[in-house]
This record gives structure tokens, C-alpha cells and sequence, in this order.
């Protein structure tokens, strides 16, 4: 009886320290977070191209939006330019639909500033404006996804950190 209880408790050890999570369940982290994150370039409607920059610190970050006058980002020629400025909490772990661990994450528009090109008023954000999102990072990628119930990341459009 005491081998097959020895055998019992070997197997349940085995099995409790193989069972541990592969994935990171300590969520995005403000660590994990700073650096330069860059959105692949998305061809516009319009023959122009998009371009997305993010570059935390440890409780604030900037998104540059760079519009290109072609597709593909390739060209020089950037018509429009803007510089947001943000300040950021994370919040709670939530779990996606696809069973994720992703971390809330509120922005608060702190600034802005216009280097090329011309905004309507209905492009620029305003101080005090908030955003709530979701996060999730998967070694050199970054996901994000709406905050809202079921979560869900948007794994097509997503930042690639680059320093």
C-alpha cells in the first residue's frame, strides 16, 4: 500500500510543477511596457499610408502618427505629423476570449503637438480625454483591444517593439 501511495504522491508532484502556465500571468507590466513599439504601415482608401508610433515611459507615453503621401510608408514626403501626449494607468488582469491575459489600461490625453500638415478640430484630441483599452504583449508584440466585455485583442493591427 505504501508504494502505490508513494507512486500516487510522485505523479501528483510531477504533475503540479508541469502544470504551470507557459504563458505570463503577471499581465503587461509598466517594465514591460517602456520602449518604442511601431504599427506596421496600413495602406489608406486614399493612396496614402499610415504610420504608428508608440513610445512609453514608465508612466506616460507618445503616439506619433505619421500620414505618407503613398502607399507602403515609403516615400519621405509625410503631409501630416501629430504627436500625442498621454499619461497612463494599467489596471486589472482580464481574461480574452481566446484565453489571453491581458491588462486594462487607462490614457489620459495630457498634450498635443502639430508638426505637419493640417488637423480639423475633430482630429485633435483634447486635454483630459480618456481612453480605455486593453493590452496584452506576446514576446516583441504588442495587442491591444477594447475594454468591454467579452475582451477581445485585435491581432491584425499590432505594434512591434523596436528599441
Amino acid at each position: 500500500m505504501s508504494k502505490y501511495l508513494l507512486g500516487f504522491s510522485l505523479i501528483c508532484s510531477i504533475g503540479f510543477i508541469g502544470c504551470g502556465s507557459s504563458g505570463d500571468d503577471a499581465g503587461v507590466t509598466t517594465s514591460k511596457l517602456k520602449g518604442i513599439w511601431e504599427k506596421q504601415c496600413q495602406n489608406t482608401p486614399a493612396n496614402t499610408s499610415l504610420k504608428t508610433v508608440l513610445a512609453f515611459e514608465k508612466d506616460s507615453f507618445t503616439r506619433s502618427s505619421y500620414e505618407y503621401n503613398d502607399i507602403g510608408c515609403k516615400d519621405n514626403n509625410i503631409v501630416k505629423h501629430i504627436d500625442v501626449y498621454y499619461d497612463y494607468v494599467l489596471g486589472k488582469n482580464v481574461d480574452t476570449v481566446d484565453g489571453k491575459k491581458a491588462t486594462e489600461i487607462e490614457n489620459t490625453v495630457t498634450g498635443f503637438r502639430v508638426t505637419d500638415g493640417t488637423y480639423s478640430n475633430d482630429e485633435i484630441p483634447s486635454a483630459g480625454d480618456k481612453e480605455r483599452n486593453i493590452v496584452y504583449i506576446d514576446n516583441k508584440q504588442l495587442y491591444i483591444g477594447e475594454d468591454k466585455v467579452p475582451y477581445s485583442l485585435d491581432y491584425q493591427h499590432y505594434f512591434t517593439k523596436i528599441k
